[in-house]
């Protein structure tokens, strides 16, 4: 029988759940502004745009696989440390650079080695600093801290731009500088405090130490694993090669699941002020997703009765989703998820747009904690940070395709206001996003198997 989950009873995992917030903040609130902040700061095409907000994320996947590898030799503590140090000397690089060859190197260089080292670490942390029958509600919990920093994201992103307003020409700015630029002061704000949670927030905690664990190899040391959580078996009893390449399969098929995600940073706000003018608030329709996240997350990965799922008596879709095979649940998410689009494909008005985000979203809330939780099960004793590095490729490696796809249609489709053929580029985005959940759903049973 699952016992009552107390989030005063697992100090760690609250530690990770604010590094989770402010790194979230930081990443997304960064990677929305990004697109715009290099055409209007710098006068680059939506192609160049694109292009880089895409390399920028494929580096972050190149460097998570060696920043896992390093994460499971060094500990929790001195990743986020190097990750903290290097995200700050990265945003700054890219706030003060006085010529986009400057910003470039900034991004792609010091930035995205700083970014590699946050979500897998973050993520293979949460497994360990809870006993497993808790696992899939910290993992609910931990996508929750994720949304209500991304929650933030938009409003503030709005605030930026209704407090430094762009000319229609979107080169000049009222203030001495841009919106985009006053927003990525916002997310090195959150790194400094990141970086100082990480010195003062994590220090003392030395008495808790394990060897085992997904951090933990050759007698290095971890700050975050729960002592009273079961060591995993050995990694040669437990995994074979087989179920290796299942793992991948899978995680390589929500790369293509995620890139419509990425459209939400990469095309969704130049379409919006494109479509519908300077004044529209596109951050608070952005923010759809987060809200949606944060109410339906928790009810549905709870162990016991959701209040919010019973008000409206369907706590039993809860039940029967956790019944699920996380292959299947995935499925079902990416499903939802790739249909969204087809609101904004059908029609070009701001309640399309939210219905979108909406959609979304709620796909997402279906297939993405059941999907942190299965690469917990399957990652074995001392290689959780590789695991996650890979489980986590669908958040970064999709923005290079995604970043030129983008950067094309946009230049094609709705280059200025009033953007004339937005419902043609959002064609284009859903059948590049079909075929995945159809690969999914036709290697289902092997990789149950």
């Amino acid at each position: 029988m699952a016992t009552s989950f107390q989030l005063d009873q697992h100090p760690r995992l609250t530690v990770i759940l604010a590094l989770k917030f402010l790194q979230a903040f930081g990443y997304y609130g960064f990677s929305i502004t990004l697109p715009l902040l290099l055409s209007a700061n710098y006068a680059m095409s939506d192609d160049d745009a694109g292009l880089y907000y895409g390399i920028f994320g494929m580096l972050i996947s190149i460097f998570s696989a060696g920043s896992g590898a390093l994460t499971d030799r060094i500990g929790v503590r001195s990743a986020l440390l190097i990750g903290a140090v290097l995200i700050v000397l990265g945003r700054v690089g890219v706030w003060r650079a006085t010529s986009a060859t400057m910003a470039v190197w900034a991004l792609n260089t010091v930035l995205a080695c700083g970014e590699s080292f946050g979500v897998p670490v973050l993520s293979a942390a949460v497994g360990e600093s809870v006993p497993k029958e808790h696992t899939t509600y910290a993992y609910g919990l931990f996508y929750t801290a994720l949304n209500v920093a991304v929650l933030c994201v938009g409003p503030a992103m709005d605030l930026c731009r209704w407090g430094c307003p762009e000319s229609t020409d979107t080169h000049t700015s009222a203030c001495a500088t841009s919106p985009y630029q006053l927003m990525v002061v916002l997310t090195i704000g959150a790194g400094v405090v990141s970086l100082l949670l990480v010195l003062f927030g994590l220090r003392g905690q030395s008495k808790t130490q394990v060897s085992v664990g997904s951090f933990s190899s050759l007698g290095s040391k971890t700050m975050l694993t729960n002592p009273n959580a079961k060591p995993k078996a050995n990694a040669s009893a437990k995994q074979s090669k087989p179920s290796v390449w299942k793992f991948f399969t899978l995680a390589m098929c929500l790369v293509g699941v995620r890139m419509l995600f990425r459209h939400l940073d990469a095309s969704f706000p130049k379409y919006m002020l494109r479509a519908f003018g300077l004044d529209v608030p596109f951050g608070i329709v952005y923010s759809i997703n987060p809200i949606t996240i944060i109410t339906l997350v928790p009810a549905l990965t709870s162990k016991t009765p959701s209040w919010l799922l019973s008000s409206v008596g369907l706590d039993h879709v809860r039940v029967r989703i956790q019944a699920m095979h996380p292959v299947d649940a995935i499925l079902l998410g990416s499903i939802v998820s790739s249909t969204s689009v087809l609101f904004m494909a059908l029609s070009q008005t701001v309640l399309a747009a939210a219905l979108f985000v909406f959609t979304l979203s709620l796909g997402e809330a279906l297939w993405s904690p059941r999907f942190y939780d299965y690469t917990y099960e399957v990652a074995p004793a001392g290689s959780s940070g590789w695991y996650f590095a890979i489980a986590n490729a669908p958040l970064f490696l999709p923005k290079l395709a995604t970043g030129i796809l983008s950067g094309r249609l946009l230049q094609e489709h709705c280059a200025s206001y009033p953007c004339a053929q937005g419902q043609q580029m959002w064609w284009m985005v859903f059948l590049t996003g079909v075929p995945f959940p159809l690969a999914i759903w036709l290697l289902s049973r092997w990789l149950k198997a």
